[in-house]
């Protein structure tokens, strides 16, 4: 399977990157890590993990307050929103349909 994020899951996570840099030294780089091992799961186990809005799934990122929310059209994995979970939220339900068709 390709994972592929949209342009708005890319946009979110730069800033939540960039977020936890200006924290604390090396948080951003803790966070990406974080990132990079739930994507590698995600990519390892792409069903494992539950449904919250029709086919879409999340996965939480470890001790981070984030989910990768992703769903999965024919061979790809395709990352809608890392999302704060505890902040608006299916802010992004929006972006489902346009994620499909891309």
């Amino acid at each position: 399977m390709t994972t592929r994020y949209l342009d708005e899951a890319a946009v979110e996570y730069e800033e939540a990157v960039e977020f936890y840099q200006n924290r604390q030294v090396n948080l951003g780089q803790r966070f990406i890590e974080a990132i990079d091992l739930v994507v590698a799961d995600i990519e390892r186990h792409p069903y494992r993990w539950p449904i919250v809005r029709r086919q879409v799934r999340q996965r939480q990122v470890g001790s981070f307050p984030y989910g990768i929310i992703y769903l999965i059209h024919h061979e790809d994995i395709i990352i809608i929103a890392i999302a704060h979970l505890r902040r608006q939220p299916l802010y992004w339900i929006g972006r489902i349909e346009g994620s499909i068709d891309s």
